[in-house]
């Protein structure tokens, strides 16, 4: 119901005390609907939080949803002694940005926190709420934080620097320290935040390059195509997936694969014709070929024969991913096929 439901405001405040597992999210997520006229529960949602990590901490979003109104509440919980109540009322903070701003002073104090969790919850809110680059030491110190106990401040960090993208360059050099420390199971994050970080990242590439040649995880592999692709604007992303395409039939990051290439939209062109031959080894691959396809667009011209094979097929249901592939790379071979 939202904001119409605003008189139940104070039943919910009251529901907010019931131990039942799942009644407090339920009752939190329906204050964030109703909104600015939820601001009285602010106090009781952050008493209430069992936030225990600083990368979870699903109530920001609803304690944002309530909107300014909630700010100086948010404020006076960014001094609860409690972990999860602080990093709650931080990340609100932030989720709600430059209507924020009165709490830029009581973040930036809590950036020097002898905490590790609140320095990049604090420096990931001062972003969101002042785009301030000075919170980029904060959280490039913080990412090499390996051990398994700082494993959430780390993540946290990463994450903090995969939204600053671009503006992140300055975190670059860690970046690739980074994966050289890590292992392969915490290499992800990392390369993800150089693929956010995009074509500033280009002394990334050589790093990049092997992991997606060599690495034994195959999601990693294609992560490190994408992260290629986003920072060299070339062909070596595209080579690295049109290899996964080639692998193993019942691998089903081929499929990914054709997900991660449908982003590149023309620039995936060289895949063209090793996803003809996929479609013509494998046609349980036919819409997510497609759909790659209709977003290449004319380049990919020479996977007309094979689309027009499908759609012909009287076999096939639906149709309607192959159509709009072949009417984006030939609109009057579409015509010609009956095809609007």
């Amino acid at each position: 119901m939202g904001p119409p439901a605003k008189s139940a405001v104070p039943d919910l405040i009251r529901a907010l005390e019931d131990d039942e597992p799942g009644v407090p999210d339920s009752v939190v997520n329906a204050l964030g609907r109703i909104g600015p006229d939820s601001v009285a529960a602010v106090p009781t949602i952050l008493r209430r939080t069992t936030a225990s990590r600083p990368t979870t901490l699903p109530w920001a979003d609803s304690l944002a949803a309530i909107g300014p109104g909630a700010v100086p509440a948010l404020i006076e919980g960014l001094d609860d002694p409690r972990d999860g109540p602080r990093w709650t009322a931080a990340a609100a903070l932030g989720k709600i940005g430059p209507e924020a701003n009165a709490a830029v002073p009581r973040l930036s104090r809590m950036t020097t926190s002898a905490q590790t969790a609140d320095r990049v919850v604090a420096a990931a809110a001062l972003w969101r709420i002042a785009r301030d680059r000075g919170v980029l030491p904060v959280l490039i110190s913080s990412i090499g934080r390996a051990e398994a106990r700082d494993r959430g401040e780390r993540y946290a960090a990463l994450d903090a620097l995969g939204e600053i993208g671009p503006a992140a360059t300055e975190a670059v050099p860690a970046l690739i320290h980074q994966l050289s420390l890590v292992s392969e199971t915490h290499a992800y994050q990392v390369v993800r935040v150089l693929a956010q970080i995009g074509p500033d990242a280009a002394t990334a590439v050589e790093p990049l390059e092997r992991i997606s040649a060599h690495s034994s995880d195959g999601s990693l592999r294609l992560a490190a195509a994408e992260a290629l692709w986003r920072i060299t604007r070339g062909e070596e992303g595209v080579d690295a997936l049109i290899k996964e395409l080639q692998g193993d039939p019942r691998d089903t990051r081929r499929t990914t694969a054709l997900a991660t290439l449908s982003q590149f939209g023309p620039e995936a062109a060289p895949a063209v014709p090793a996803i003809v031959e996929l479609l013509r080894s494998d046609p349980s691959t036919l819409g997510a070929s497609a759909a790659v396809l209709r977003r290449i667009g004319p380049p990919a011209d020479s996977a007309l024969p094979v689309l027009i094979e499908f759609f012909k097929d009287d076999d096939l249901i639906n149709k309607d991913e192959v159509a709009a592939a072949i009417r984006a790379i030939d609109p009057e071979a579409a015509r010609g096929l009956g095809i609007r």
